[in-house]
């Protein structure tokens, strides 16, 4: 199974973070699992072999809900 999450928690961008221990457990339940947030910059993080996140950048809020829909096209 394939996750696709959209989230609000910029701390999932860090590797060392609390919020990045949750997702990696999460994703040790699914084949592949990515999620994505709205960020200041564009940054991708590979987590492990099967979860990755993004941060989507944008200089004001609603650029940054128009390149997220970008991306998940």
């Amino acid at each position: 199974m394939k996750i696709l999450s959209l989230g609000l928690e910029q701390l999932v961008l860090d590797k060392d973070s609390s919020v990045t221990q949750r997702i990696l457990s999460y994703g040790r339940l699914v084949n592949k699992y990515t999620i994505i947030v709205p960020h200041s910059k564009n940054k991708s993080v590979d987590l492990s072999d099967n979860v990755q996140a993004f941060g989507i950048g944008g200089n004001a809020k609603i650029f940054q809900f128009f390149n997220i829909y970008k991306k998940l096209n």
